[in-house]
């Protein structure tokens, strides 16, 4: 099966920024836990602390697809509900 990759970034309100870096650690060690995750990377834009870019593999579609699921109904997922993403996404079937 091939690997899954997400790269680009999130750009937060800055009202929902101490919320957003307060809630950051577990979510990074939460998906780095989860089965398939074999790198996962989110890092704050020297230039704007409103903007994080992330990037992630994941061994297989099913992995990233069930990451995806968990971060959806998680505390993460609630608190980013309304950030403007803009990711490429490699290794999903059509």
């Amino acid at each position: 099966m091939a690997t899954v990759k997400l790269n680009g970034t999130i750009r937060f309100a800055a009202c929902d920024l101490s919320r957003v870096l307060a809630e950051l650690p577990s979510h990074i060690d939460l998906t780095r836990a989860a089965p398939g995750c074999q790198k996962f990377e989110v890092d704050v834009d020297p230039n704007d602390s409103a903007l994080f870019h992330v990037s992630e593999v994941f061994s297989d579609p099913e992995s990233f697809v069930n990451h995806q699921a968990r971060v959806g109904t998680s505390t993460w997922g609630l608190i980013t509900k309304h950030a403007e993403r803009e990711y490429t996404i490699e290794g999903l079937p059509d």
